[in-house]
């Protein structure tokens, strides 16, 4: 089952990354991005509330507070990029460097907080993906 939710919720991430483009595009995204990401988000607090509600099993406390620290972190990213695009810095810097961060964060935790271990595959997926994200931002 967290597969399927891991799966929708790599799809709806880019979906909001998408619809922030296309407002910097349309010349909206100063004026009307943290709308935008707000209900966005609110949308997305309302359908996992329905999806846990009918869930067979309780989510505890921990994984709420969890959840709800994470949920933070990625309105807080967005929030903080809607306001670069917004300020004119150009989407070819904005998105690598967003992305990049939060891979380079993410790979890090796991490597560091939580004691993961790669294999040399997953080492040179890691390194492959921000090295394309270094790239990508270069070109």
């Amino acid at each position: 089952m967290w597969a399927r939710y891991m799966i929708l919720a790599f799809i709806t991430n880019g979906l909001s990354g998408f619809g922030i483009r296309v407002m910097q595009d349309m010349g909206l995204a100063e004026s009307h991005g943290y709308l935008y990401l707000s209900f966005w988000y609110l949308a997305g607090l309302v359908v996992a509330i329905l999806i846990l509600a009918a869930a067979p099993t309780r989510i505890t406390l921990e994984e709420w507070a969890l959840g709800g620290v994470m949920g933070l972190f990625s309105a807080g990213q967005w929030f903080l990029l809607v306001n670069a695009v917004g300020k004119g810095v150009t989407g070819f810097l904005v998105y690598p460097v967003a992305i990049g961060g939060s891979l380079s964060v993410v790979a890090l935790i796991g490597l560091l907080v939580f004691r993961e271990r790669l294999t040399a595959y997953g080492y040179l997926w890691v390194f492959s993906g921000i090295a394309a994200l270094a790239l990508l931002a270069t070109v």
